[in-house]
Parts: structure tokens; C-alpha cells; sequence
């Protein structure tokens, strides 16, 4: 009996899909929330159609930002390691630039129905080429991409602690959304902009940096500390994008913070700190105050609105918020890892941990704001964190499959996409 294609496949190929699928679904909820804001939607009086809008130049570069993860991620839901040709990679990158044409597509005639959006052929084709892009990037990184090689060394995609910056990056999204929002807590002598809780999330992924830097990067003599805070320079800034035309002080001064916080905690002499994969503990505990300063923080800078009525930057608001539980639950699967224990075992103590921070969250926004449904509210907010440990127990998988992904004669074995 000949076996199927999917039995002669090693495990990795299978943790590469679960763990693509995950994160692309949430990266995909994150990017139809920032196209399809302000969420006010009616029949239009007529249809209009905008080929390129001169006063807003920088759009088709941001749409191929946008959909570059997404391409990529589709790439990797697909990883197998069979001997792929050069057709079965191009068919890898041929659907991806299909699922974001169409997922493109359905947002801009969505936007039909928003008055204040207009849908642009333009913005289809440059999501296309951006998926088509972040797809191209994987098959060209899946063909050297090996559990000792000098790509995953750069990226450092065997350390779970990396995956949780990668997961950032949609959550200071969603933050550089509302940054200008200008929010003042009632009977508070000075306002608090949020802002400040942009430049949190720059300290808590400049301090995770600035560790991976010092404990495996330097040592390994894969990256210098100067090259790391341009590494984190770099990924606050596509995060953050969103900022620089509403707050660009606050956008640099993130940007300029986070390069800052990697390259002071990881300088050190090179070859003085051997190389340590379970140093996350210490990383967490130096860069979570930073987390825990953002969440606080973001409860207290809502604008104050009136009874019952939940606007447009409410509802961003309420989407940022389960984001940031979404990274608090990757941070405590994280911090429990070391425990080895199954996801069921691990996700009550998250859960346990999200209610009191999302019953926290209500009560001061209750000091700020008018109350709203706490218990629906605490709920989501459990489901939010239960998604982003399942996220780091399938990265987890993924990282062990790949280490341990060596054929008969003690080689690693390669990865590529799958036709």
C-alpha cells in the first residue's frame, strides 16, 4: 500500500500548519478590524470609486505591509517537507496572492457600505502583492529554514519567547490606532495620554529583545546589540505604523525607545554570557512591568462618553483590550512552560488569571467611564488570554518538532511549502 502524502510527512509539518492557521486567523481578525473602522455602515446614495488619492501617498505601501504577514502565515498553514519542486512552491504563492486578493476584495466592497471609506481598485492589487510577498519570503526562507541554521539563529524561531514579539505586533496596531484619542480620566489633575501606553509596549518588546540579544544572539555571535535595537526599531515601527500620521511624536518616540531598551539590555561582551535557551523567566520578569504598566494604563485613558452609547473609538477600544488579553495569555502559557504541562492543564490557571485582570480592567474603567456588562465583558476577555496560550502551546510544539526534526544520519531536515 502506498502511503499518503501526509504520512511520509515528520511532525513539524503538521505544528507548522496548527500553528499557521492560529496565528493567521488572528492576524486576519486584526486586519479586518483596521480596514473596516469606523464601523458605521448604510446604503449608499451613490458608489464611489477612488483609483489612487494623491493626498494620502503612503497608502498602497501601507496595503503591502498589511497583508505581508498574512502571506506568509497562509505559506507556512501549508509547510510540508517532502521534496517540493519549484511548481509546488509557486502554487503555495500563487493561492496566497489569491486569498488576499479575495480577502482584499471583500473588505473594499464592504467599504461600500461605510460613508466615511471608499473602495479602490488599487488597494485590491497592492494587498495581492503583499501577500504574494510575505508567501515568496517563506518558500525562500522554508528551503534553508533548519533547526541549527543561520536564518532560524536571525529570527530565532526556536525560541518560544520571540514568538510573543511577533504576536505584539498586531496589538501596537490596534494601540497606534487610537494613540491620539487624547483621553482624560474624570477628576484626574493631569491627563493620561495613551501614548504612554504605546511607549510601554515599545519597553516591553525592547526589554524582550535586548534579552534575546544578550543570551542568544551575542553569544552565538548571530547579531551585535546596535544591529538588535535596529531590530527592534524596525519591528515597533511596522507595528505602530498606524501612529505616524495621528501621533508621529509618539511614533517616534516608541520607535526610539524600543531601539534604546534592546541595545542597553543586550549589550555585553562578546562570549561572556554562554548561550542559554531558558532564560525566558528573567526576560519575563524584567519586561512584564511594562505590560502590566500598558494594562493598567489602558483602561484609565478611555474618553469619557456617555451612558449606554458605545462609539466607534469605544469599540476599537474594547478590540485593543482583547488583543492585549490575547498577549497576557501567551505570556502565562509562557511563564508555566517550564512545568511541561498539557494545555488543559495550563489553560485554567490562565483563565483564573484573566478574570481577575479583566475584573480589574472593569473596575477601573469604571472610575473612568460609565459602567457597561461586566460579566460578558470579564468572558471575552478569558477567551481572548485562552487563545493566546493555546498560541504559545502551538508554537512550543512547532519549535520542539523542528529541533528534533533531523533525518536518520543526524542531518536536519529542511522545510518548504507544500504543493
Amino acid at each position: 500500500m502506498t502511503p499518503t502524502h501526509d504520512a511520509l510527512l515528520p511532525p513539524h509539518a503538521f505544528t507548522g500548519r496548527k500553528l499557521g492557521r492560529a496565528v493567521l486567523a488572528y492576524v486576519l481578525g486584526v486586519i479586518a478590524i483596521i480596514t473596516l473602522e469606523p464601523f458605521v455602515f448604510r446604503a449608499p446614495a451613490q458608489i464611489r470609486i477612488v483609483l489612487f488619492d494623491r493626498y494620502n501617498w503612503l497608502d498602497p505601501f501601507a496595503n503591502v505591509v498589511l497583508f505581508v504577514p498574512p502571506g506568509f502565515l497562509y505559506a507556512l498553514s501549508r509547510s510540508a517537507t517532502d521534496r517540493a519542486t519549484g511548481v509546488a512552491r509557486w502554487r503555495t504563492i500563487r493561492a496566497a496572492t489569491l486569498l488576499g486578493l479575495a480577502a482584499s476584495a471583500a473588505v473594499e466592497i464592504t467599504q461600500v457600505f461605510e460613508p466615511a471609506r471608499y473602495p479602490s481598485p488599487i488597494d485590491i492589487a497592492t494587498n495581492g502583492l503583499g501577500a504574494a510577498l510575505g508567501a515568496w519570503a517563506f518558500t525562500r526562507a522554508a528551503r534553508r529554514l533548519r533547526a541549527d541554521s543561520a536564518l532560524v539563529g536571525r529570527l530565532a524561531l526556536e525560541l518560544p519567547l520571540m514568538g510573543l514579539v511577533y504576536v505584539l505586533v498586531p496589538l501596537c496596531s490596534l494601540a497606534a490606532m487610537t494613540v491620539a484619542a487624547g483621553a482624560v480620566v474624570r477628576g484626574a489633575v493631569v491627563p493620561l495620554p495613551r501614548g504612554w501606553g504605546l511607549v510601554a509596549l515599545a519597553l516591553f518588546g525592547g526589554t524582550l529583545l535586548g534579552h534575546v540579544q544578550r543570551r542568544h544572539f551575542g553569544p552565538a555571535r548571530t547579531m551585535t546589540a546596535a544591529q538588535t535595537a535596529l531590530a527592534a526599531a524596525g519591528w515597533f515601527a511596522v507595528g505602530a505604523l498606524p501612529a505616524l500620521a495621528t501621533a508621529p511624536r509618539t511614533f517616534v518616540a516608541g520607535t526610539v525607545t524600543a531601539a534604546v531598551v534592546a541595545w542597553a539590555h543586550g549589550r555585553a561582551p562578546d562570549g561572556a554570557i554562554p548561550i542559554n535557551r531558558r532564560f525566558e523567566l528573567a526576560a519575563l520578569g524584567r519586561a512584564v512591568p511594562w505590560l502590566v504598566a500598558y494594562l493598567l494604563l489602558m483602561p484609565l485613558t478611555e474618553p469619557v462618553r456617555r451612558p449606554k452609547v458605545m462609539s466607534q473609538l469605544d469599540l476599537l477600544h474594547a478590540v485593543e483590550s482583547l488583543a492585549a488579553f490575547t498577549v497576557l495569555g501567551y505570556v502565562l502559557a509562557e511563564a508555566w512552560g517550564r512545568l511541561e504541562l498539557r494545555y488543559r492543564y495550563t489553560s485554567w490557571r490562565v483563565g483564573l488569571v484573566a478574570v481577575v485582570g479583566a475584573a480589574l480592567s472593569e473596575a477601573l474603567r469604571r472610575m473612568a467611564l460609565p459602567p457597561i456588562a461586566a460579566a460578558p465583558w470579564i468572558a471575552a476577555h478569558v477567551v481572548s488570554a485562552a487563545y493566546g496560550g493555546w498560541m504559545y502551546h502551538l508554537q512550543r510544539a512547532h519549535v520542539r518538532a523542528l529541533v528534533a526534526g533531523r533525518d536518520v544520519r543526524g542531518q536536519p531536515v529542511q522545510v518548504h511549502a507544500a504543493a
